[in-house]
């Protein structure tokens, strides 16, 4: 076997480089930074709920590889799929040419690096750096481009970053929007933090006005560059291409069937659109052209020539009908189709609802007839402890020694091992994992970054783990954690799981404003229990109001006098029994704790919450056939565009524009505070065409759509990202005008007319909510015409028209 060790045993993304023809596993701390003269295996490994994984393996070709790492890389991957029982969805990508789902996996976007293997790893001596300069592109998927170290390369529209060592600039050219400038800024901190250990000084210049830079700084930047700007010349202007530089093309799509049923392999074309999921043939292989994107279907019946030629031949394709070599093919097998793959079939969604009711019909049918022929009980306790004993097997089970430092005043300060396990948001740590790998002692290096703490502290652990790694006479691999990221073996390694407590140490730095925050002994505390079984629950402190309340989930309230352990209605029995084991962690005083069942909570529960009030409650929890799925609006090309945004996350919403969320029981328009007029109004329609086009029984007149507003999420809404950070919504926030409300919310009656009204709206003043179109259309005249009547002749209008 060509890998050093089994992959995807734990969800997250694994790395290799094609070096000779064998996977060399890459650094983490080098994950979102590639070479061009090289090609990468990535594997993205998702556990579900119940803690079924799938599995998306893509092959990385950089533009300056060689033809042997091209071929390497696709073969790698195809025994990478072949280790994971053929599961994996398998990706092509190209450098500068990346899918949008390739790029989600990296939250900090993208770097590419001139050289390859030779020059990846060459010695470098501790703070000397060679120069670069780095163009950031891409709207929402950052991408950092190495150009030439001339201010000839930079330019007005965009954003650029040179890197030179300990003093990092960034440079805003004068037409380069607040989002660039905010996107290209995390890339910086990020270099700093990660590669740097905090240490490096940020610098920014501002192509107009960089009055506030100290001189020496802007002379050191122009050095650098080759200047200043020579008297007569000026810096490019800019051209706001981002949204071009991740287009894709289209063309017609066509289904073709590859079969070497007749003694040699041929390939012939089967249909054109409208496609039927029965011109599939278990028997064959089939590669579907789209035009911008390739897919290469394999039947579970294909001859091994099939399943081996499918994907050459697809490649093929690109030669032959002088298509860009960089035009993205994904293989998917049969029964492991990916949505995308079964959109591009009409009947493809109708053909699995009637799948599924024959299914459901059979099942009645079958127990009716066990219960009649007093069929023997099935030991169903067996059956799942077999599935999980499946599901658990890893290398490693978590049974090493684990040592965990905190970062207080830049040192490490161990944590006594009674706390494992229970971590502060406010602050960092270092977790020493040693283990045994069959004959060989092996060290594992977490390095934990909790949600609120500070940029020093961050870097010190990183630097702190450095140390202990030059300490250790293992080498140790090392690995950034980050609170809501936790892998499922990292939480593995707290078999009585993560309590992950607010507040935290201040910072190392002297700031007479910061100090440790912590809360007080007779502190109200809700603990939030997530988790879909005992190894990756945990626990995180939320606000103690009744809003933070989520009934798929279980809560543990924590007050002077009382402990609740509060059961919502969707909690999973993995959820149920952690909760009150967590109950045991996070109590200040020995008791016993309270089990409440939703719908059974005692009063004294909602006074500790601060009154009974609005959350997620469990009706809007239902399991639904699909996953909630996001789609980005936005007119800034000059035409309305949506896409979807895969793996989606908090920090994927721009204040800039707008989002559908689909959650099948709901439809939520998400409207930042920079979205113009457009926008809003074409997204609403939108959402209302999207649901009466969806071929799943579904129509705009029973399924609500709601409207919300950037920094005014409901719960509903926050409970389908992982930990939502309110405080960083609220940052999005800002005041919308009564005409832009009627335009966003102009989705129609039928939304207006479900109780309880849409979250956000006045139950008082719905009407509000129409456009200027069905307004009139409803009560028979314009808004101003109904405003001058009296009070009671607009109540009798509302009633009738069942807006009230």
């Amino acid at each position: 076997m060509s890998y050093p060790s089994t992959p995807g045993q734990s969800a997250g993304l694994e790395i290799w480089r094609v070096e000779n023809m064998r996977p060399v596993p890459w650094p983490k701390e080098k994950y979102g930074t590639l070479y061009s003269g090289d090609a990468y295996v990535v594997l993205h490994t998702k556990e579900g709920r119940g803690g079924r994984q799938s599995f998306d393996a893509y092959f990385w070709l950089g533009s300056e590889s060689s033809t042997d790492e091209r071929g390497g890389a696709a073969l790698l991957t195809v025994e990478l799929d072949d280790l994971l029982e053929g599961r994996a969805v398998q990706h092509r990508e190209v450098e500068g040419h990346e899918s949008t789902l390739f790029l989600s996996l990296f939250k900090d976007g993208l770097r590419y690096m001139s050289g390859g293997i030779e020059s990846g790893f060459r010695a470098v001596k501790p703070d000397e750096y060679e120069p670069r300069l780095l163009h950031i592109k891409g709207k929402r998927y950052v991408r950092a481009v190495p150009v030439e170290l001339s201010w000839r390369s930079l330019n007005e529209g965009d954003v650029f970053v040179l890197d030179h060592g300990l003093t990092i600039f960034q440079f805003n050219g004068a037409q380069s929007s607040r989002r660039e400038r905010g996107r290209a800024m995390e890339l910086t901190v990020r270099i700093r933090d990660s590669e740097r250990g905090a240490r490096a000084r940020i610098v920014l210049v501002d192509s107009r006005n960089s009055h506030d830079v100290l001189q020496a700084d802007l002379d050191e930047f122009w050095s650098l560059l080759g200047g200043p700007v020579p008297a007569g010349e000026a810096i490019a202007a800019g051209d706001d291409d981002d949204a071009a530089f991740e287009d894709a093309t289209g063309s017609a799509t066509v289904l073709y069937r590859v079969s070497d049923a007749s003694g040699e392999m041929s390939v012939v074309e089967v249909g054109r659109p409208p496609l039927s999921k029965a011109m599939l043939d278990t028997e064959d292989a089939f590669v579907l052209d789209c035009g911008a994107e390739l897919f290469v279907w394999v039947g579970s019946g294909a001859t091994k020539a099939e399943r081996r030629d499918s994907m050459a031949i697809a490649e093929n394709f690109l030669t032959t009908n002088s298509r860009p070599l960089h035009t993205p093919i994904t293989r998917v097998v049969e029964r492991g189709e990916t949505t995308l793959f079964k959109a591009k079939f009409a009947d493809w969604f109708a053909a699995e609802r009637a799948a599924l009711t024959a299914a459901k019909e059979a099942a009645a049918s079958e127990s009716a007839a066990a219960s009649a022929t007093a069929q023997p009980e099935v030991d169903v306790e067996a059956l799942r402890a077999a599935a999980r004993e499946y599901e658990e097997k890893t290398i490693d089970d978590g049974s090493g020694t684990v040592t965990v430092y905190r970062i207080e005043d830049f040192e490490l300060v161990r944590v006594d091992p009674q706390l494992h396990g229970q971590f502060f948001a406010g602050d960092s740590y270092v977790v020493q994992y040693a283990y045994r790998n069959g004959n060989r002692d092996e060290e594992l290096l977490y390095i934990y970054q909790g949600r609120d703490s500070t940029a020093d502290e961050r870097g010190a652990a990183a630097l702190q783990a450095r140390n202990l790694d030059a300490q250790s006479k293992v080498p140790a691999s090392q690995v950034r954690i980050v609170q809501g990221k936790e892998t499922f073996h990292f939480l593995s390694l707290f078999p009585s799981g993560v309590v992950i407590r607010s507040g935290g140490a201040a910072s190392g730095f002297g700031n007479v404003n910061e100090t440790d925050a912590y809360d007080p002994p007779d502190a109200i505390q809700l603990f939030h229990v997530r988790g879909s079984r005992a190894e990756n629950v945990r626990a995180v402190q939320v606000e103690p109001l009744a809003a933070s309340l989520n009934a798929n989930d279980a809560f543990v309230l924590d007050a002077p006098g009382h402990q609740f352990v509060w059961l919502g209605g969707g909690a999973s029995l993995a959820e149920r029994a952690m909760a009150s084991a967590v109950a045991k962690t996070v109590s200040r005083v020995p008791r016993d704790s309270v089990v409440v069942e939703e719908g059974a909570e005692p009063q004294a529960f909602w006074d500790a919450l601060g009154g009974k009030g609005e959350y997620a409650s469990y009706a809007h929890l239902v399991e639904v056939p699909v996953e909630p799925r996001l789609f980005w609006c936005s007119n800034a090309t000059g035409s309305f565009r949506v896409e979807e945004v895969p793996n989606f996350a908090q920090e994927d919403l721009l204040g800039d524009d707008v989002y559908v969320l689909d959650t099948f029981v709901e439809v939520f328009v998400w409207v930042g505070a920079g979205a113009n007029a457009e926008e809003r109004s074409k997204a609403a329609q939108l959402a209302v065409d999207y649901v009466d086009s969806a071929d799943d029984g579904r129509d705009s007149a029973n399924v609500p759509i709601l409207v919300i507003q950037a920094g005014h999420e409901p719960p509903l809404f926050t409970c389908h990202f992982h930990a939502w950070d309110a405080s960083a919504a609220a940052s999005l926030s800002a005041a919308y005008d009564d005409a832009g409300l009627a335009q966003m919310a102009g989705v129609g009656r039928v939304v207006l007319r479900k109780r309880p009204p849409p979250a956000g709206c006045d139950p008082c003043r719905l009407q509000d909510y129409l456009s200027a179109a069905e307004f009139a259309e409803v009560f028979g005249m314009d808004r101003e015409a109904f405003d001058t009547l009296p009070g009671w002749r607009q109540t009798k209008l509302r009633k009738a028209k069942k807006l009230f």
